[in-house]
């Protein structure tokens, strides 16, 4: 506590000052130190005045330092710009010089994010970086390694519920661009080096696909109302190209990351889906970001509540599960279509495996959209693909 009061106060010279990139640096990470130590006295004595006063000067003096120097989410950002900005100098690009300056950063921003998720990614929001790491992701005349570098960061920045809702929403993220991405990638041919197959690309693009829906077909906990922002066309797109990857080292992965992809958009309690992948999301293990556990009650919670209160939750709760039931069921009839073409993918794709594994997996996933519909109606969706005319 002492340490991190002196740090409060002695740190107020050092980010006014501001001579070198050394003392910025310095004071920064002073200055995180601090917050951390406070934090923990807060944690053990949450009326603790003084810390909680001080813990807000730190943050201050923090802020200041960001505007004068410059964070690290800022500068690593400004230079991807710059670097993608001049990516098409041919001189550049024979020596691999611009390639390794675009990956240094993109590992600085994964970084970042990897050590602070919920505040590293709103400010790569607010530092338009969705758009920055899209382009990088986008460009074909980047190495693969680098895109899906990119892709990685805006996946890890997406396990943040509030940034996708805020800056990865369909307007500042064009899931039809994601699609096409993955359509493009699967199709690549295969090369030599491990780091440069082009379907690795697909199988980012598709896990960055899946946080998007987790986080964009959710329950909105404070109106408890269920909201969906996920393009269906784009999904089924993204699903079928993963399922439909030609033959190579890298498609079992592929596969199984469209099988993902299709049981979190197709299942009917998209609540416990976003509670699941949360739980076991690596970039939020160290942080208290998690945002998408839906605001249930318990049972000795409803047993306080008044009559009316209970009659209206229950109310809400039922309109939500019936909800998520319908758009599960729509999502579903969407992917099954015949024109979309999704059952005919899964089983062509469970013809072609040879892994027994994968097959299995497919199945369990057919078993599961069937379950959607009435016996007559899966019968007859299904027995043309078998060719089974029913006489």
């Amino acid at each position: 506590f002492a340490s991190a009061s002196a740090v409060a106060v002695g740190t107020t010279s050092a980010t006014s000052s501001g001579s070198s990139a050394t003392v910025d640096d310095d004071s920064n990470a002073a200055l995180n130190a601090a917050a951390r130590d406070l934090l923990d006295v807060l944690k053990i004595d949450p009326d603790n005045k003084e810390a909680a006063a001080l813990l807000g000067m730190v943050r201050e003096r923090h802020e200041q330092s960001k505007r004068e120097g410059g964070s690290d989410m800022a500068r690593a950002l400004a230079d991807l710009s710059a670097q993608s900005s001049s990516s098409s100098s041919s001189s550049a690009r024979e020596d691999g010089k611009e390639d390794q300056d675009v990956e240094h950063s993109l590992k600085m921003i994964l970084g970042l994010l990897t050590r602070d998720v919920a505040s590293s990614s709103m400010e790569l929001g607010r530092r338009h970086g969705v758009s920055a790491l899209m382009e990088v992701a986008t460009n074909s005349r980047e190495g693969v390694r680098v895109r899906v570098l990119a892709l990685h960061a805006l996946s890890a920045a997406c396990s943040h519920g509030p940034f996708v809702r805020q800056y990865a929403c369909p307007r500042s993220l064009s899931q039809e661009n994601l699609a096409h991405l993955v359509s493009e990638s699967c199709g690549g041919a295969v090369s030599a080096s491990v780091d440069e197959r082009p379907q690795q690309i697909s199988v980012a693009a598709i896990a960055l696909f899946l946080r998007l829906v987790v986080h964009l077909d959710h329950t909105d906990e404070k109106m408890m109302q269920a909201v969906q922002d996920v393009n269906g066309p784009s999904v089924c797109r993204a699903i079928i190209a993963g399922l439909s990857a030609p033959a190579t080292e890298d498609s079992t992965t592929c596969h199984r990351a469209s099988i993902d992809l299709l049981s979190a958009w197709t299942a009917s309690d998209m609540d416990a889906i976003a509670s699941a992948a949360e739980a076991s999301d690596v970039y939020l293990e160290s942080t208290n970001s998690r945002t998408s556990t839906p605001n249930r009650l318990s049972e000795a919670q409803m047993s306080d509540l008044k009559p009316r209160e209970f009659a209206e939750y229950k109310k809400k709760m039922y309109e939500i599960h019936k909800h998520n039931t319908d758009r599960a069921k729509e999502n579903t009839i969407l992917f099954c279509d015949e024109e979309t073409g999704g059952l005919t993918a899964l089983l062509d794709c469970a013809v072609s495996t040879k892994d027994h594994a994968l097959r299995r997996e497919i199945g369990s996933a057919i078993g599961r959209l069937m379950a959607c519909f009435e016996e007559d109606e899966a019968k007859k969706l299904v027995s043309p693909l078998l060719g089974y005319s029913g006489h």
